[in-house]
C-alpha cells in the first residue's frame, strides 16, 4: 500500500468554492477502507494534472472528502468513483 505522505491534503475552510465530493465508508474493516482510499488517491495522482495544486483530499473514519479546483476533474472523478 502506498499512501502518500501528505495523506491529509487540506485544512478545514481551505479552498471554499471548490467542487467537493464525499464518499461514505462502506467497507466493514479499517484495512479494507484504507486500501480503497489508497486506490482513490493513487488514481488522483495518476489522472489529475498537478494533483497537489488542483485537488485536496482527507480521510476520516466514517468518510473521505475530495475537492477539485476544476469542474472537469470533479466530473472525471465522479464518473470513476461514484
Amino acid at each position: 500500500m502506498s499512501v502518500p505522505e501528505n495523506d491529509i491534503h487540506w485544512y478545514t475552510g481551505e479552498k471554499p468554492g471548490w467542487h467537493e465530493y464525499r464518499i461514505d465508508r462502506t467497507h466493514p474493516t479499517s484495512f479494507e477502507w484504507l486500501i480503497y482510499y489508497d486506490s482513490i488517491v493513487n488514481w488522483i495522482l495518476e489522472n489529475i494534472d498537478m494533483p497537489h495544486r488542483h485537488s485536496r483530499w482527507v480521510i476520516q473514519p466514517e468518510h473521505a472528502l475530495f475537492r477539485f479546483r476544476y469542474e472537469r476533474n470533479y466530473l472525471q472523478f465522479i464518473l470513476r468513483w461514484s
